[in-house]
């Protein structure tokens, strides 16, 4: 078994669009971003107009994932936060990406995410749900997170690969929004 795959993942807002990209061409790696993947492969089954986003055929989405990885000679980046369609069996390191939700509402509010959306992403961040969701699938010695708030695309970029050359950079959970919050939290999570 070949485990050829490097996955990024975060809570949207997070910078893994931008470090995967970074990180493919400087380790010269494989891009798979698992959203155009879905959207490029018509593995849609519908849409969710309330949170604005597709609704994913999972079952044939990671079928076809499989088939692409499947060659151990070649190496991937998978970006993405949609972590059911990823055969555990192939990856080497998940890293998830974490922001400070007050940075991350600022970036979403931005990018023009409807209020019910960043609200639930926002929860989802101080909530450690993909962190969670990935120790769950991939196993604790797999995972490894990086609080990216006030890191240059560079410093995060350096931090990636240092990850992906040693397997090293501490035990996942470090994180904690609740405590650097603190009072804040109430309008974060009500």
């Amino acid at each position: 078994m070949t485990q050829n795959l490097i996955v990024i993942t975060g809570t949207p807002g997070t910078g893994k669009t931008t470090i995967s990209e970074i990180i493919s061409r400087e380790l010269g790696f494989k891009l798979i971003k698992i959203a155009d993947f879905v959207k490029n492969n018509n593995l849609i089954l519908g849409y969710d107009k309330e949170f604005n986003s597709y609704i994913v055929d999972i079952k044939a989405t990671r079928k076809k994932l499989e088939m692409l990885v499947s060659n151990p000679k070649d190496f991937f980046i998978i970006e993405g936060h949609l972590l059911d369609v990823i055969p555990e069996k192939n990856v080497k390191i998940c890293i998830v990406l974490r922001l400070d939700p007050r940075i991350l509402k600022k970036r979403l509010s931005e990018r023009g995410y409807p209020e019910n959306k960043i609200k639930n992403n926002i929860e989802s961040e101080i909530l450690d749900v993909l962190l969670v969701e990935a120790i769950q699938k991939f196993g604790k010695e797999k995972v490894f997170e990086i609080d990216t708030s006030g890191l240059s695309v560079k410093e995060l970029v350096l931090k990636v690969i240092k990850i992906i050359k040693t397997g090293k950079n501490g035990t996942p959970g470090n994180v904690d929004w609740f405590k650097k919050l603190g009072s804040e939290l109430d309008k974060y999570l009500l």
